[in-house]
């Protein structure tokens, strides 16, 4: 039976960051390829952590039954729009 001894290595997956670091080849232009690569995972991880907090989603749903508020109160055969579309038009 085997203890838990930290003389022992534990395996793990590669960073995305890592994979970018240890990526060689013979064409021209590696690091500015390299660069580029690092800039997609940073935007990768910062679009990842907008869309996976809470705040986010409330303001979406919250975007979206505005939207559908100002959508109910339109009236397309009104010949004058009323006091609230040019506020409404600035906002969607």
């Amino acid at each position: 039976m085997i203890d838990n001894d930290d003389s022992f290595y534990r395996i793990v997956d590669k960073d995305s960051i890592e994979v970018v670091e240890s990526y060689h080849d013979r064409c021209p232009c590696l690091n500015f390829r390299k660069d580029i690569m690092k800039v997609r995972v940073y935007i990768n991880r910062t679009a990842l952590a907008i869309i996976t907090n809470g705040i986010f989603e409330s303001v979406s749903i919250f975007v979206i039954v505005a939207n559908s508020m100002f959508l109910a109160l339109d009236d397309p055969l009104a010949t004058e729009p009323p006091v609230y579309a040019n506020f409404s038009e600035l906002i969607f």
